[in-house]
């Protein structure tokens, strides 16, 4: 490794150390470190219990520096990146994606590797493009009028917006015979969308 080789791979593991866990690898091959990014995102209603949705998105980023980089180099680079990467992939119900990334560092390259290199990051292009395809997700949270049909068509017997509706209302309602037909709230009444337009309150967890 040339001196400015060391300097730029200590830059890039500084400045990847503000978002990723950087550890060193010190095993004699071009990989130099592997850094890892991991975030978990959840909406609920009410209380934590009362989850609507989450998403763990996970980030492995793979720093190597080649020196001289040649076709058999890259086959290499994208071996061992795959090799560790793919197990660490553990897709679940709240997986939302999980990132492999090689960062390769050369001083020179062989018209072979470049070559390699394009149809690599055609495929990286590629896959990008359908991980932009609409999922259910995106549907359901387009507005809080979808997310409200949605909510309403879920059966439950306990939910947020019931307890928050008796809450609201019950204790000073006066109508005698409180049911579904003498309710005189009956626009907020087993309403997902008049709960999801309320201003969120702690209640406990």
């Amino acid at each position: 490794m040339s001196q400015r080789s060391e300097q730029v791979l200590e830059e890039l593991k500084s400045a990847y150390a503000a978002y990723y866990d950087v550890e060193g690898v010190h095993d004699g091959s071009a990989l130099k470190a592997l850094c890892s990014y991991h975030t978990r995102d959840s909406q609920y209603v009410l209380v934590k219990k009362a989850e609507l949705w989450a998403a763990e998105s996970h980030e492995y980023l793979y720093l190597w520096d080649a020196g001289r980089l040649d076709a058999a180099g890259v086959e290499e680079i994208f071996r061992r990146t795959l090799e560790d990467g793919e197990p660490r992939v553990k897709p679940h119900s709240q997986h939302m994606y999980t990132y492999l990334t090689a960062v390769v560092l050369y001083e020179s390259a062989g018209p072979s590797a470049l070559e390699q290199l394009k149809k690599l990051q055609q495929i990286e292009d590629a896959m990008e493009d359908r991980e932009q395809s609409k999922t259910y997700f995106d549907r359901i949270t387009a507005s809080p009028e979808t997310m409200a049909e949605v909510l309403a068509s879920i059966p439950t017997l306990d939910a947020p917006w019931d307890e928050l509706f008796q809450r609201t209302y019950c204790p000073t309602c006066q109508a005698e015979n409180c049911d579904a037909e003498n309710c005189p709230h009956q626009t907020e009444r087993n309403s997902p969308m008049w709960f999801l337009m309320q201003e969120e309150t702690e209640v406990g967890t």
